[in-house]
């Protein structure tokens, strides 16, 4: 709409009186309309559809930002790429803490190079490495986030499969070295299909047969925990035997339970499963390899030194028997009476010479046959524990102890035999509050003081404190 004011709105001519004032017009200009495409009907969009679509388009620019962002650097780091060879690049996780050991303090770069060749398992590994530097897992673990920027995924530690009865069927034996009884501990175990473990024990004594035997199924931590507790308590844990060796082993000591009188345990019918059938010869002793080495020269050698032995925790139990201990204590007080106690001199000869004569008597050929096999299963723990020198060393002073004779080379000369009962007063000195109980040929007892009582403190080495022995004497049975 137009709207025209002044003259022209009257229709009059205009009259030359003067200038001519400019006429007003005042335009109503209408609302502008959005152009609509010729041959199109489509409405214009709400604003809900707009933001929408405002929403779809950034993401589809997401990816084509990703990819020119990887195909930049993949242009800017082929140099990097290129310090390092293919075996390293196209590490796998197995081998990723191995590549970058290999690149030193380039380890970093080599992260990067990864990245670059999409090797995302080697940074995946790289990121929970232990035995890598904190900068390389923190290098891996930025680019761990570019690799998730890229929306690839996070590959995981790999799985071996394992069937399930891989080692189903499995056998194995341990035996615990004897003790100063002569008692012995023998397992079989047997892996089943489900991962558990089949366990059959028998517990041997010498000359008595089968003492105790039980079965059951153990996993495998429990079986871990059980040997930890022998080495705590004991200072040895049972160590692996043939199981063939094992079951003839636990075959003798059975035919031995109907000569001694030991009743059966009703738990060996448990493990009849594990330890039979039994081998009707013996198989050879795990430590029978090293008894063809010994030698008359390696048997004087190491039975010299042989005191030393008790210091192991195979024989740190070991002791005379306390008739024998009683025997010692008497002959030592006949030989002194109630005087000679007062005397350190003939106290310390005495002591000396009753050890010895109480050695002699105590250590007779079949005794020492039998102290000789114990020391050799106690050399196959020794063995495990602390090589083939030192089980060796054990089995030479086992033949010496059972070659020893009577006139020559007597038992007396072998400090190992000697030290049974150097250890058994040392121990009855330390029971009795530094006193050793002494009878004497009037019918009295009298008490061998610490001082009087220093030469066999010295002469027994290390005496384990707190130790029970059969040695151990009351005041009645000295009287």
């Amino acid at each position: 709409m137009v709207t025209v004011t002044g003259p022209a709105a009257t229709g009059e001519k205009p009259k030359d009186k003067g200038p001519v004032r400019p006429s007003h017009l005042i335009f109503a200009i209408p609302a502008a309309k959005a152009a609509q495409p010729q041959g199109s009907n489509k409405p214009s969009l709400t604003a809900k559809e707009a933001l929408a679509a405002k929403a779809k388009a950034k993401q589809g620019a997401a990816p084509a930002k990703a990819k020119a962002a990887e195909a930049s650097a993949e242009t800017a780091a082929p140099e990097a790429v290129r310090e390092f060879d293919a075996e390293l690049l196209s590490a796998g996780w197995d081998r990723a803490g191995e590549a970058l050991r290999a690149a030193g303090d380039a380890g970093a770069a080599l992260i990067d190079a990864w990245v670059t060749k999409g090797n995302a398992e080697a940074v995946a590994a790289a990121a929970e490495a232990d035995d890598v530097s904190g900068t390389v897992r923190k290098a891996a673990r930025r680019a761990l986030g570019v690799i998730k920027a890229r929306g690839l995924a996070i590959p995981t530690r790999p799985r071996v499969a394992r069937l399930a009865d891989d080692k189903a069927g499995a056998e194995e034996a341990t035996m615990l070295p004897p003790d100063a009884t002569g008692t012995s501990a023998i397992t079989v175990t047997r892996r089943e299909p489900s991962g558990r473990f089949h366990i059959a024990e028998v517990i041997l004594r010498e000359g008595v047969g089968v003492l105790h035997a039980g079965s059951g199924w153990l996993s495998g931590s429990q079986l871990k925990e059980g040997r930890a507790r022998a080495l705590e308590s004991l200072g040895t844990a049972p160590v692996p035997v043939p199981p063939e060796w094992a079951r003839h082993r636990i075959a003798q000591a059975k035919k031995l339970n109907a000569t001694s009188g030991q009743v059966l345990p009703l738990g060996f019918e448990g493990c009849r499963e594990l330890v039979e059938p039994a081998p009707e010869a013996e198989a050879k002793h795990p430590v029978a390899d090293l008894e063809e080495q010994i030698t008359p020269e390696l048997m004087a050698e190491h039975a010299a030194q042989s005191r030393a032995l008790h210091d192991e925790p195979e024989f740190r139990g070991w002791l005379p028997s306390r008739q024998a201990m009683d025997e010692a204590l008497q002959g030592l007080g006949q030989k002194l009476g109630p005087d000679g106690l007062q005397d350190p001199v003939r106290v310390n000869a005495a002591l000396r010479e009753e050890i010895e004569a109480a050695t002699d008597r105590f250590f007779s050929p079949e005794l020492r046959a039998v102290f000789a096999a114990r020391m050799r299963d106690s050399a196959i723990s020794l063995r495990v524990r602390r090589g083939d020198a030192a089980a060796l060393g054990a089995l030479a002073v086992a033949r010496a102890v059972r070659e020893a004779g009577l006139i020559t080379s007597p038992p007396r000369e072998i400090p190992f035999l000697t030290s049974f009962f150097n250890k058994a007063l040392a121990m009855m000195a330390q029971q009795g509050g530094g006193q050793l109980r002494i009878p004497t040929p009037i019918g009295g007892i009298d008490r061998l003081g610490s001082e009087e009582g220093s030469a066999e403190e010295e002469a027994s080495g290390s005496a384990p404190a707190g130790e029970t022995s059969e040695a151990k004497t009351d005041e009645s049975s000295n009287a």
